[in-house]
């Protein structure tokens, strides 16, 4: 959907993947000519998102192999897929995008005002979301996920992160980075939550060792079964005499 107010162009490549790139915002409606070639980008956009969608299957439950004969007579091998692609199991966790959702908590289906999404992040990650961007803060004492204002709407971490784990348990194959924006002074509160109400996230969490470390791949992370990658922002840490 192109939005009246917004100027978009598209860089292409159906046989590797599809980027859209916001080329720029207009405060005014768009003129005829532009009108035309936004007309055109979405042609040509629809032409290739339906192209692309030919060729990908759903999240991989596991690797697939076919050989009915051990002798090389029989089907070929089909190749293993990494959160969705056969490719992306031989780059590093950072040499792959991820589709994500931004403000991910804010939902109409979970009951927020203005929401930036209708359905749920649960919705997102089986539709083949695997980066979901969410906002801490502190309402009434607790620590949940919310967009700045707790009567807008909030939702349990528990809950949410709970549920990525069950879709990582569901879906072996599959990677999910979780980035948080840390509002209200929140992280040591969502940091005990993390330690105390999440264990299964601390199994599966990767961890990485620093700055200048390579990045392991995909199909490593899948082997070591650490496929939540969290990040946060917003917030300066201070770790002195604080266990978070």
């Amino acid at each position: 959907q192109i939005l009246q107010d917004t100027y978009m162009d598209l860089a292409l490549d159906p046989d590797n993947g599809i980027g859209i790139v916001v080329a720029g915002y207009m405060l005014e409606t768009p003129s005829d000519a532009q009108a035309d070639h936004l007309n055109k980008v979405c042609v040509t956009c629809n032409d290739a998102v339906n192209t692309a969608l030919d060729r990908t299957s759903a999240p991989t439950m596991a690797p697939q192999f076919k050989d009915s004969d051990p002798g090389g007579a029989g089907e070929q091998q089909q190749p293993r897929s990494c959160n969705g692609s056969p490719a992306s199991c031989d780059r590093r966790a950072n040499e792959i995008l991820y589709a994500t959702m931004h403000n991910a908590m804010a939902t109409l289906e979970d009951g927020f005002a203005a929401p930036n999404h209708n359905l749920s992040l649960e919705q997102g990650l089986r539709a083949g979301v695997r980066g979901l961007s969410i906002d801490s803060c502190i309402c009434d004492g607790v620590v949940v996920f919310c967009h700045s204002w707790c009567l807008a709407g909030s939702r349990s971490p528990v809950t949410v992160l709970n549920h990525v784990l069950e879709f990582l348990d569901e879906n072996p194959n599959e990677i999910v980075l979780v980035e948080i924006q840390i509002n209200d002074g929140s992280f040591c509160g969502l940091w005990d939550v993390l330690r105390s109400q999440l264990a299964g996230a601390n199994n599966h969490t990767y961890v990485h060792p620093g700055l200048n470390v390579e990045w392991p791949y995909i199909s490593d992370l899948i082997d070591m079964n650490q496929r939540l990658i969290l990040f946060q922002h917003g917030h300066e840490i201070n770790n002195e005499g604080s266990d978070c």
